[in-house]
């Protein structure tokens, strides 16, 4: 719990954590294009996810891609 309370420390009280974001990767005509897959309530399902398709999810710090 030390390590909690540690990191809670400093984090300033007004900090909102940023939502991720996730894009599906499309060809279009000669183009990529990155439309913004909804996530309903904020959370992040694999069923969400087509096994066919590629998807970028930005964390704001990091990017994964599938």
């Amino acid at each position: 719990m030390s390590h909690l309370s540690n990191l809670q420390e400093h984090v300033d009280a007004d900090f909102v954590p940023v939502a991720p974001r996730l894009y599906q990767v499309k060809l279009g005509m000669g183009y990529l294009e990155l439309p913004q897959v909804e996530v309903p309530h904020g959370k992040l399902v694999n069923t969400l996810l087509n096994n066919r398709n590629v998807y970028i999810l930005d964390c704001y710090l990091d990017v994964f891609v599938w």
